[in-house]
């Protein structure tokens, strides 16, 4: 399972400061990160998401974490707004809400390849 933007039909993961690129291929590609989700935790195979999107799943036991020694290399992310003396309020909160969204659940990674509990 995969998203449909994901042209390459590989999965990018590092290994001891190694990046790889692991062939992936299979009957489900959908443009939904939360129905990739949904789609692992009903059992029908693996994905790899980032945290934010599989935390809860994680944390409650629908998913499992495998192959917990690969991981995706970094990315980095940017908020680009006009500056200013005094930041507005709402882009402020917005800053805010990004960095706890995008922040790693239990350790420096990002992302997980996950696969339903049953």
């Amino acid at each position: 399972m995969d998203h449909s933007d994901n042209f390459q039909f590989t999965w990018t993961i590092q290994e001891a400061n190694k990046t790889k690129d692991i062939s992936v291929n299979g009957n489900v590609r959908v443009n939904s990160s939360i129905d990739l989700c949904e789609l692992a935790i009903s059992g029908l195979g693996m994905v790899y998401l980032p945290s934010f999107t599989v935390a809860h799943a994680i944390n409650s036991g629908q998913l499992i974490s495998v192959l917990d020694n690969y991981r995706p290399p970094s990315v980095t992310i940017y908020a680009v707004y006009p500056t200013s003396k005094y930041l507005n309020k709402k882009t402020q909160v917005f800053l805010e809400f990004m960095v706890e969204l995008f922040n790693p659940i239990d350790n420096e990674f990002g992302s997980y390849l996950v696969r339903g509990a049953n």
